[in-house]
């Protein structure tokens, strides 16, 4: 038997409150439930490990399905094989890059795919006569993609001591391709080589590159961030 802590009147064993006053019931010889609403740890999954040499046989087997079924319909509905042609490097294209990011290695699928871009528009050069577009314009295109991929991975990944300076990194590279598109863009036309529209977005980037590598070395205003955004 206990009592009201409150008023004092006598309390049966079951009661959680005081039927007086409603006082909460508190007696230090009863046992407590410690059952927790929520496990004291999380169950951890085992990682399954994707198969990629089923992935790389899924995606050559659905690009030859397809350039199948294209090449024939060309076939039967002209007489002869013609914009098929286009579609199955196309599909080709997609089934290579797919197989490229097969590999364990990022790096590797990155230079891979910028290598089937160069094959599939040398290959359509070619069956054009347009290798002038291919040589000034479309390769050195692909070329500064793959190399702005290849060094926004490599940033991230290694997050150079910072994350903030390996974003800041990509910024300024993002910012040196767009004025290169340009320069590449006017010498193919024949014009002078003057920046123009590239200012616009390299201006701003700029700006937003710099203020984060400057942000990145002032570790209270870090911690403030983190602190006010809950990271």
């Amino acid at each position: 038997m206990s009592y009201c802590v409150n008023c004092g009147v006598k309390l049966a064993d079951s009661e959680p409150v005081c039927p007086l006053c409603q006082t909460p019931v508190i007696n230090p010889n009863q046992p407590t439930d410690t059952h927790r609403a929520y496990p004291d740890h999380m169950d951890r999954f085992p990682q399954k490990h994707i198969n990629r040499m089923f992935v790389f046989r899924l995606a050559w087997l659905v690009a030859g399905i397809v350039s199948a079924t294209f090449l024939l319909c060309d076939f039967f509905t002209a007489g002869s094989i013609g914009w098929s042609v286009y579609v199955v490097l196309g599909v080709l294209f997609i089934g290579s890059v797919a197989s490229a990011f097969c590999f364990a290695s990022v790096y590797a699928a990155v230079i891979l795919s910028a290598g089937c871009t160069l094959a599939l528009l040398a290959i359509i050069a070619w069956m054009n006569s347009g290798w002038k577009w291919f040589v000034y314009l479309a390769a050195p295109f692909t070329l500064i993609l793959g190399v702005l991929f290849f060094v926004c991975i490599l940033t991230i990944k290694k997050k150079i001591k910072s994350l903030l300076r390996g974003i800041a990194v990509c910024l300024l590279v993002c910012a040196v391709a767009l004025i290169a598109i340009e320069i590449l863009t006017d010498l193919y036309g024949g014009q002078l080589v003057h920046l123009y529209w590239s200012i616009y977005p390299c201006v701003p980037i700029s700006v937003i590159a710099i203020g984060l590598f400057i942000l990145s070395f002032n570790k209270k205003l870090l911690a403030e961030i983190k602190k006010r955004t809950f990271i």
